[in-house]
C-alpha cells in the first residue's frame, strides 16, 4: 500500500546512511509514490532528451504514481498553516506553483521563476 510521498531531496538525501536505512525499505515495498509534481520536479533536471527518457523510465517502474486534486493541494496548505504555528518560519516548495514562506499567521506566496533554456552545442 502506498503511503509516502518522497520528492527530489528526499531522493537526493539517499546518500546519507540514516536517509537511505528508513526509506529504501519502504521503497522497496512499494510504500513510496510519486505524482506530477513530483515528477516535474526531478525532470527539469534532466540534462538532455535521453537523460529525461531514461529517468521517466526508471521512475515509473520504481514508484507508483498517485493522482493530486485540488483539494489535495489545498490540505497541503492547511498543513503548512499549522505547521507554521510551531516553526518559526516555514518555506516549502510547491514545485512549479513557486513556493511558500509562513511565520505565525502571516503567508507570503511567490510564483515560479520563468526560466528559458537555450541549449548550445549540439
Amino acid at each position: 500500500m502506498t503511503t509516502y510521498l518522497a520528492d527530489k531531496s528526499a531522493l537526493v538525501h539517499m546518500s546519507i546512511p540514516r536517509v537511505a536505512a528508513k526509506l529504501e525499505p519502504l521503497i522497496l515495498t512499494g510504500e513510496v509514490a510519486t505524482c506530477g509534481v513530483i515528477e516535474l520536479e526531478v525532470l527539469y533536471s534532466a540534462r538532455s532528451e535521453k537523460d529525461l527518457i531514461g529517468t521517466r523510465s526508471r521512475r515509473a517502474a520504481a514508484f507508483p504514481r498517485v493522482a493530486m486534486s485540488e483539494e489535495d493541494f489545498l490540505r497541503a496548505e492547511e498543513v503548512i498553516a499549522q505547521l507554521a504555528k510551531r516553526v518559526p518560519v516555514l518555506v516549502v516548495k510547491l514545485g512549479a506553483e513557486g513556493a511558500m514562506a509562513c511565520r505565525g499567521s502571516q503567508q507570503l506566496k511567490r510564483p515560479a521563476l520563468s526560466v528559458t533554456v537555450r541549449v548550445t552545442g549540439l
